[in-house]
């Protein structure tokens, strides 16, 4: 299994280009897929747990870039984020 992170701020999925970004995030998540031969389960950023990685049984993690101005993200809230990357 393998996971790819979208990390984009939620706010930016109401501007109206999140339906764009969703479609790209889609096609990424199948491209993995096809290129790895393993599933792919696309996860939202305030989502990911050491314990869905554990459950799932992750052989690799993939974080996508965003578009978000990053004063928008809490930093504490992205502490577990940081976490699973440390």
């Amino acid at each position: 299994m393998i996971v790819f992170v979208d990390f984009e701020h939620a706010d930016r999925y109401k501007d109206g280009g999140g339906s764009n970004i969703q479609a790209a995030r889609t096609w990424i998540s199948y491209r993995l897929e096809d290129l790895s031969g393993m599933p792919c389960l696309l996860v939202r950023w305030d989502r990911i747990t050491h314990d869905l990685l554990t459950r799932l049984d992750v052989k690799a993690i993939f974080i996508s870039g965003n578009g978000s101005d990053p004063s928008l993200y809490e930093p504490a809230d992205l502490e577990p984020l940081y976490d699973i990357i440390r």
